[in-house]
């Protein structure tokens, strides 16, 4: 395998030439939640990046740059075995007395949308939104299964910091935060992506 192709890999899997093989397996694992769980298909339905035939695409490039790499990784740990998708209980029957559940889980807090003519069409719209929701960055983190330094150079427009991320997982990464601090991704995301290729342009 030649340079080129391990530094492909590792640019799939958005890991450092340096790092150890199990840095490696949990980048594999954070990108196959990232573009593999049912709730992405909700970030921007009418982009041709999100269908399913795209999303596939992706996670076979996934599937083989971190095939590439464990056959480098003698050691590198086995994947986990993915977990159970969740399965909503059964209704219950009419017929049937109804149990009071033991505890009630509390009522998931969607941040508030917010106001498009209080928001520049840039990603200094994404801070302000986020500062509104009054989220931190590891929340959104959390919420969106994305790096945090990925987050804030997205929020501040660091573009070099994206160097390392393919298009397509930076169009993604933007609209899952722009969705978690209600930014409405028709607003953003065409321009913020314009202003990285003028950028990636000035720097050939």
């Amino acid at each position: 395998m030649g340079i080129q192709d391990l530094n492909r890999c590792r640019r799939i899997l958005e890991v450092p030439s340096e790092a150890t093989p199990e840095e490696v397996t949990s980048a594999y694992h954070r990108l196959k939640r990232f573009h593999g769980k049912d709730a992405g298909l909700a970030l921007a339905p009418t982009l041709e990046e999100f269908s399913p035939a795209a999303r596939q695409e992706v996670l076979d490039e996934i599937e083989e740059a971190y095939a590439m790499l464990k056959a480098v990784y003698t050691e590198m740990p086995e994947p986990a075995p993915a977990p159970e998708p969740f399965r909503a209980p059964e209704p219950v029957r009419a017929s049937e007395p109804t149990r009071a559940p033991e505890s009630v889980p509390a009522p998931e807090v969607q941040a508030p949308a917010a106001e498009p003519e209080e928001l520049p069409a840039n990603a200094s719209s994404l801070r302000k939104a986020r500062g509104k929701a009054g989220l931190t960055l590891d929340q959104v983190a959390q919420e969106t299964c994305v790096r945090k330094e990925y987050l804030r150079a997205l929020e501040e427009e660091t573009f070099e910091d994206l160097t390392r991320l393919a298009a397509v997982n930076i169009r993604g990464y933007l609209t899952a935060f722009a969705n978690t601090v209600g930014v409405p991704t028709d607003l953003i995301v065409p321009i913020f992506m314009k202003r990285l290729t003028d950028w990636q342009g000035l720097k050939r």
